[in-house]
C-alpha cells in the first residue's frame, strides 16, 4: 500500500491531500494488472542477490499484481496475490473510485468512503478454519503460522476447482463464545462462484460442474502444509 501511495505522490507532486486520495483510487482502478508498479528503475547491483525480473526468472511471470520494492534487491511485495484476492481488490478500488467521484460532485461525503462493511453479509457460503492449542502461548505461535499460510488454502481451492470458485478471506480473528478464548481462534473465508470471464482454462475438466464443490483435496493438502510447522505439537490442531 505504501508503494502505491508513493507512486501517486510521484505522479501528482503538487496535489492537495484530498486530490491525492481521489487520484489514488482512480489510478489503481484504471491500472492494467499485471503491469508492474515501480518507484524507480530496477537495477542489478551485481551482488548475486535475486531481483524481480520476469525476463530472466520465469516464475516472476506468474505474478498477478506486481508492486516492486524500490531498493536493491528489488522484489515483488505482493507475490502472494491470487486470482481471487486480485479480483476483490479490483472491486474495492473500483467502488472507492466511484465514491470519490461522487464526493467531488457533492453527492456524497468522505464518511461514505470509510464505512465499515459486514463481511458476513457479503457471502452466503463460508469456509471456517478452527485453530486450537493447549495454551495461550502455544495458540499465539500456532495461529500466527496458520494465518501466514492461509494464502496456500486459497491457492489450493482455486486449483482444485479450476478457478471456478472465488475465495474472499477475512483478515479478522474470531472466537466461539462457547469455547475458551485462550486456546482457540477461528478464521473465515467467503466462497462464491467466479465470474465466467475470470475462470481459467485448464487441461482437465473442473471437478465441479453443478452447484457443489469438493474441497476435500484442497483441505488435505493445506493440513499437510500446516503440519510441517517446525514447532508443531500434538495439541496443535
Amino acid at each position: 500500500m505504501a508503494i502505491l501511495v508513493a507512486r501517486v505522490c510521484q505522479l501528482y507532486p503538487n496535489a492537495a491531500p484530498s486530490t491525492l486520495l481521489q487520484k489514488f483510487f482512480t489510478v489503481w482502478d484504471m491500472w492494467k494488472w499485471p503491469s508492474p508498479v515501480l518507484l524507480a528503475p530496477i537495477v542489478d547491483e551485481g551482488l548475486g542477490l535475486k531481483i524481480w525480473d520476469p525476463r530472466r526468472n520465469p516464475i516472476d511471470k506468474r505474478d498477478l499484481m506486481p508492486i516492486i520494492t524500490p531498493t536493491y534487491p528489488c522484489q515483488n511485495s505482493t507475490y502472494n496475490v491470487t486470482v481471487s484476492t486480485l479480483h476483490i481488490m479490483k472491486q474495492e478500488l473500483s467502488n472507492a473510485s466511484r465514491v470519490c467521484a461522487s464526493v467531488a460532485k457533492g453527492e456524497e461525503k468522505w464518511d461514505k468512503l470509510f464505512e465499515r462493511v459486514d463481511f458476513f453479509k457479503l457471502h452466503k457460503n463460508f469456509l471456517q478454519i478452527k485453530v486450537t492449542a493447549a495454551s495461550a502461548e502455544e495458540l499465539k505461535k500456532w495461529s500466527g503460522f496458520v494465518f501466514s499460510r492461509l494464502r496456500k488454502m486459497i491457492e489450493q481451492i482455486e486449483d482444485c476447482t479450476a478457478g471456478t470458485l472465488h475465495i474472499h478471506p477475512c483478515t479478522e480473528e474470531f472466537q466461539d463464545p462457547g469455547l475458551d478464548a485462550s486456546t482457540h481462534c477461528l478464521y473465515y473465508m467467503g466462497l462464491k462462484k467466479a465470474p465466467k470471464d475470470l475462470i481459467r482454462t485448464r487441461m482437465y475438466a473442473p471437478q465441479s460442474t453443478g452447484k457443489s464443490f469438493d474441497l476435500n483435496a484442497a483441505v488435505d493438502i493445506f493440513r499437510r502444509i500446516l503440519y510441517n510447522f517446525k514447532e508443531h505439537t500434538p495439541t496443535m490442531d
